[in-house]
Parts: C-alpha cells; sequence; structure tokens
C-alpha cells in the first residue's frame, strides 16, 4: 500500500528531505528528494516495484 498524501507522511517527507542534503569532498551540495513514503505490509516489493518504474 502505497500513500502519496497523508499529514503524518507529508510531514515525515518533508524532514527527511530537509536532513538530505550534504557537502560532497567535490565541493558541491548535493541533496536527495523524497517523492514518497512506503508505510505497509509490503513496503519492500512495493519499493522495488516504485524504482523499476522510474
Amino acid at each position: 500500500m502505497s500513500l502519496r498524501s497523508h499529514p503524518f507522511l507529508d510531514e515525515m517527507k518533508a524532514r527527511m528531505a530537509s536532513a538530505a542534503r550534504f557537502d560532497c569532498a567535490s565541493g558541491n551540495r548535493h541533496g536527495l528528494a523524497v517523492e514518497e513514503v512506503i508505510f505497509a505490509e509490503g513496503a519492500l516489493e512495493s519499493s522495488a516495484r516504485a524504482l523499476r518504474q522510474r
């Protein structure tokens, strides 16, 4: 089960996004974007399926 909009998950995505910025040895600042939080039974399989679709 994949939920795209739920207050708790929206807050989790925002916190993860703000913590996912880091400085690299190259001198550049990088970031990771959180687009979806998969939180349910079968989450591992759902995440693998989501990655294949991208």
